[in-house]
């Protein structure tokens, strides 16, 4: 299992919204492990393949985002879910 968090920023302050939230879910469900998105290390989270759950969650923007993976392509599935991360953060600047 892998647990790790990564800084969600905005410079917009939209925070997570409709179309940041589709492109995790869509990458998420590419991978057969089990993917968690926490909005704080304590939450028991949602499964980062459900958009309902995402958007649930209410992520403001600029904040840490938790992940927890767990599976056999877990460490795939978290080096393209933090890629996504920073090139949704390079898209919300400016």
């Amino acid at each position: 299992m892998i647990k790790r968090k990564i800084f969600f920023a905005d410079e917009k302050s939209i925070g997570m919204h409709l179309r940041p939230a589709g492109k995790i879910v869509a990458l998420a469900s590419k991978f057969v492990s089990d993917i968690v998105l926490k909005k704080t290390d304590d939450d028991t989270g949602i499964n980062a393949k459900s958009i309902i759950g995402i958007m649930s969650l209410g992520i403001p923007a600029n904040t840490d985002i938790f992940f927890e993976i767990d599976g056999k392509d877990e460490e795939e599935a978290w080096e393209a879910i933090k890629n996504l991360i920073i090139s949704l953060s390079n898209e919300n600047v400016n």
